[in-house]
C-alpha cells in the first residue's frame, strides 16, 4: 500500500491506570491530526491534569458528577460509564456526550 492509502488512527485514549500516563499525552499530542484523550477519570482534578497534558476529551468507568462537572468547565467533552437504566439517565442528565455501558462483559446476552 501506499503511505496516502494505509489507514489510520486518528484518535487515541491513554487510561490513567497506565505509567505516566500523562507523559503519553503529551507527546501523541503533536502527532498532526491526532485526537487524544484519557480515560478512567475519577476526580477533577485528574480532568484538569489531562487538560493541561494535552487531552481532548475524558472517559469515566462510572457516574462522577465531578468529573462532568470540570470537563464542562474545561469544556472538552466527556463520557460517562453506567450500567444500569438509572446511571444511564444520570450520565445522560449530566451532558455526558456519549455514555460508556460498563462493565461489558456482564452484559453478554448469552448469560
Amino acid at each position: 500500500m501506499r503511505p496516502s492509502s494505509r489507514p489510520a488512527i486518528r484518535c487515541v485514549e491513554f487510561t490513567l491506570t497506565i505509567s505516566d500516563a500523562l507523559t503519553h499525552v503529551t507527546a501523541a499530542r503533536t502527532v498532526p491530526g491526532a485526537v487524544v484523550g484519557v480515560g478512567t477519570v475519577l476526580h477533577a482534578q485528574q480532568v484538569r491534569d489531562s487538560v493541561a497534558a494535552g487531552a481532548r476529551f475524558v472517559v469515566s468507568p462510572s457516574v462522577r458528577p465531578s468529573v462532568a462537572d470540570e470537563a464542562a468547565v474545561q469544556a472538552i467533552p466527556f463520557v460517562l460509564g453506567a450500567w444500569t437504566p438509572t446511571e444511564v439517565a444520570w450520565a445522560i442528565d449530566l451532558a455526558s456526550s456519549a455514555v460508556k455501558i460498563f462493565p461489558p462483559r456482564s452484559a453478554d446476552p448469552s448469560t
